[in-house]
């Protein structure tokens, strides 16, 4: 069975272990198995608003023993970076998820000449809060996105996404961002910078465009969930996920393997 196959486990949040606002029982339990079981469980999710320990409280409320060191956010990816690389003065703006994932990674949070600025994106980001991170770019600043994602979908249709500001930023600064979060290698490299290097990763998500392409790009193996028939009229996936799923308790299912 697939459980036996893998040591890490990378499952992407929306999609996977919640629809909306509610737990997927069956995921849950699957969880909990997998943790039962010692393997590594690192839960993703390119959501730069939320802190790890919000995200492990709401995994209380559904009774899944989860710890802050099982999730990855976007915003902790780009600090854990960050941190990596020395950097101890950082800017931040548009995410209280990654302000709480610098006090984590022991980074301090900088107006004042910032050895690097992350950008995010939530309801409390100003014009000023931009202007100051372009200022910080142009000086020299390291510049770091959250997330790729433009827009996000919300209980009013859609949000602007952290993507939508950092493609600003760039258009004003001229210069790239290096993006934390999925698809891009860089959160995938965090995580499995934690780990042996023989350490066996799967990726599973619902999203083509960014669980499987990201773990394409990583180089680890993907599991694609679908949830009953939602994409059946959609186009095949490109890259193609190594496994197609309908849910997770699937994973100690005999029936199914990544190699045949």
């Amino acid at each position: 069975m697939i459980a036996d196959q893998f040591d890490v486990f990378l499952l992407d949040l929306d999609g996977v272990l919640y629809l909306g606002s509610e737990p997927i029982p069956e995921s849950i339990v699957a969880v909990q198995r997998l943790l039962d079981r010692g393997a590594h469980v690192r839960i993703l999710t390119n959501n730069p608003r939320l802190s790890r320990q919000a995200l492990v409280e709401r995994f209380q409320e559904a009774a899944l023993a989860i710890r802050k060191e099982h999730i990855v956010t976007s915003g902790w990816a780009a600090a854990r970076f960050l941190a990596q690389q020395g950097v101890t003065r950082t800017d931040v703006v548009g995410s209280a998820g990654a302000t709480a994932a610098c006090a984590d990674e022991g980074l301090t949070r900088t107006e004042d000449d910032p050895e690097a600025v992350i950008v995010g994106a939530d309801h409390a980001t100003t014009y000023r809060d931009l202007q100051r991170a372009m200022d910080h770019i142009r000086a020299g600043a390291q510049f770091v996105g959250t997330n790729p994602d433009t827009s996000f979908p919300t209980s009013s249709g859609r949000g602007l996404g952290a993507g939508a500001l950092i493609q600003a930023l760039e258009a004003a600064t001229g210069v790239q961002a290096t993006i934390a979060g999925k698809p891009e290698p860089l959160v995938f490299e965090v995580v499995r910078s934690a780990f042996d290097p023989d350490a066996r990763l799967v990726m599973i998500g619902d999203n083509p465009d960014t669980d499987i392409l990201g773990a394409h790009r990583a180089g680890i193996a993907s599991i694609l969930m679908t949830h009953s028939a939602e994409r059946s009229g959609d186009a095949a996936p490109h890259p193609a996920p190594d496994l197609t799923l309908s849910t997770l308790t699937a994973l100690f299912d005999d029936d199914y393997s990544m190699h045949g």
